[in-house]
């Protein structure tokens, strides 16, 4: 009876210290009422993928600052430009480590997840690298991808039928990544079947998994997910094999190919192949996705603004001329100022990293924008989705309106309202390629072609997990050529003739 006792009592005071103390203690800031052993993790699991919707439900109940709970893990959610400014700059806050486990799997150590001691060098000598020369290079990666893009939308016009845009990019986008990643193409586009097609989309559901169930999951490592522990297999000895191949590599077959991101890691000293991997497999699958998803994004938004799509092709079809090609050039991606308002608009009313970045405090703080103290070791959350629909710096935030990105009134607004690729030393490395692949597929898109969507708008909902995909599950009744249940779905029409292309 007495260890029965015993036992009761020591279950009972773990159950407080780490369960009703946490929340006692940080009683004093606002947030949605938890409930004892599972925090609020039913009202954000309620609906799957809605978990940024659910933030900027509590923001507009709670203000810019409030904690939420899951289990016994507390998270404070920050969306005041000050306060970032301050946790992620002046302070600069190591990532939490629960982020970095969870994406372990697959980025090991590398750029996304090293720790901030080794994170500084790391990044040094990889910027050192991404210059305009280096760019150039990229560019010249991306026409073999973009003219099979063009030729099946080509295809599609034909067959008067209607196609999943979002699938068609995200596969486009994966076989540039591995272009400009390795020199190679997974041909994705032409082959949905390839196995790193099927190993991308799985590891990056699974790294989400880990990320909501830390640390459950996370206590039994690639364990306690069969299919995580496949996909990065896949995924590690794809990439093994292409370093094996560049290492065996000719000279004259060196020189007549562009360089790619692979040539930049194995330049490097003291980086091992497992490194080499890490890196190669955080640019591969946090580079494709997030482009896709966002150029899905703001096709869907063009489609309601027949002026804006407009604008966008004559400023497209002055700068292109009479050329018989089916891209522009390095030099005139730049001369896009219009289209660039379009995509720096998109990101920030569909920004795709929804839930930004996670930090943890090594010390007691206090947030400028309120006065608020936070204790060390409490996770910190800038949800990039509640900072871009601020009223107090975004009017009307529902509202798309590409002129927000004028000199004028970039100039005006605060400089940390705007978190696409976040800001600081742990700011996207990727953040110019990924703007200039971005505008360099959509111009060629938009001179060539004119989109509708093939369902209501209404109809177009926003589906999280790691990144912040469109997704219809009705499409009209006349749309042929996708499948019952499709991301975006839209009709493509022609503009200027394809026939008398060059192809390479």
């Amino acid at each position: 009876m007495l260890q029965l006792w015993i036992v009761l009592v020591t279950f009972s005071c773990l159950f407080l210290y780490v369960f009703i103390l946490p929340k006692w203690r940080n009683r004093h800031i606002p947030g949605p009422r938890p409930s004892l052993l599972l925090g609020n993790v039913s009202e954000l699991s309620r609906q799957g993928g809605t978990a940024p919707l659910v933030f900027e439900r509590f923001r507009k109940q709670y203000g810019d600052v409030f904690q939420i709970w899951s289990f016994y893990r507390q998270i404070v959610v920050i969306s005041h430009p000050d306060d970032i400014k301050y946790i992620i700059v002046t302070k600069n806050f190591p990532k939490a480590e629960e982020f970095n486990l969870s994406l372990s799997p697959l980025a090991g150590r590398g750029l996304l997840t090293v720790g901030k001691s080794q994170h500084q060098e790391r990044r040094r000598a990889i910027s050192k690298h991404f210059n305009e020369d280096f760019l150039r290079q990229l560019h010249r990666h991306m026409r073999v991808e973009l003219m099979i893009l063009l030729s099946k939308l080509q295809q599609v016009t034909e067959r008067k039928e209607s196609i999943d845009f979002d699938k068609e990019a995200t596969s486009y986008t994966l076989d540039v990544m591995c272009r400009t990643g390795f020199g190679c193409t997974a041909n994705t586009q032409e082959d949905a079947s390839h196995p790193i097609s099927r190993a991308v989309n799985v590891s990056l559901r699974e790294m989400y998994h880990n990320l909501v169930a830390y640390p459950i999951r996370n206590c039994f490592g690639l364990y306690s997910s069969p299919a995580l522990k496949n996909a990065t297999g896949v995924i590690r000895e794809f990439a093994s094999q292409v370093i094996e191949a560049r290492r065996t590599e000719s000279e004259e077959d060196k020189t007549r190919r562009p360089l790619d991101l692979l040539d930049i890691f194995l330049k490097m000293d003291n980086l091992s192949d497992q490194n080499i991997i890490a890196e190669i497999a955080t640019f591969l699958v946090a580079g494709h996705d997030t482009t896709s998803h966002t150029m899905s994004w703001l096709i869907y938004e063009v489609c309601q603004h027949p002026e804006i799509e407009q604008k966008i092709q004559q400023e497209v079809d002055t700068i292109w001329g009479d050329r018989q090609d089916w891209m522009l050039s390095f030099e005139e991606i730049g001369q896009l100022e219009y289209l660039n308002k379009v995509w720096k608009e998109t990101l920030r009313k569909h920004p795709v990293a929804a839930t930004g970045t996670l930090r943890r405090l090594d010390t007691d703080v206090t947030l400028p924008s309120c006065g608020m103290l936070l204790r060390k070791n409490t996770a910190i959350l800038v949800p990039i989705y509640l900072v871009h629909r601020n009223p107090e710096f975004w009017p009307d935030p529902e509202t798309f309106e590409p002129e927000r990105f004028t000199r004028e009134n970039t100039m005006k607004r605060h400089p940390f309202a705007f978190q696409a690729f976040s800001n600081g030393p742990r700011n996207c490395i990727g953040q110019f390629f990924a703007t200039h692949e971005a505008l360099t597929t959509l111009s060629s898109l938009y001179h060539f072609f004119t989109f509708r969507l093939a369902c209501r708008a209404e109809d177009v909902k926003p589906y999280h997990a790691m990144t912040m995909k469109p997704s219809v599950g009705k499409v009209s009744e006349d749309a042929k050529g996708v499948s019952e249940y499709v991301k975006l779905p839209v009709w493509v029409t022609p503009r200027n003739t394809m026939a008398h292309l060059r192809e390479e």
